[in-house]
């Protein structure tokens, strides 16, 4: 496998903490979340949580 064939996945495997709320809302912050941002994200799907993992810095991390 070529290494932009693998580009990405180490993002995917080894991203850790998962930050709750970015993908769900938390106590004190009921509105947080991409499952609150309906118009965004309608549904939520492993294609969502893979584009969206990362996004505004490493604290976003939807996968891993």
């Amino acid at each position: 496998m070529d290494s932009g064939a693998t580009e990405g996945i180490e993002g995917l495997l080894n991203s850790w903490p998962l930050d709750e709320s970015f993908v769900d809302y938390v106590e004190g912050a009921t509105d947080s979340g991409i499952i609150n941002n309906v118009s965004e994200f309608p549904s939520i799907s492993i294609a969502i949580l893979e584009t969206t993992n990362g996004n505004g810095g490493e604290e976003n991390v939807t996968a891993g």
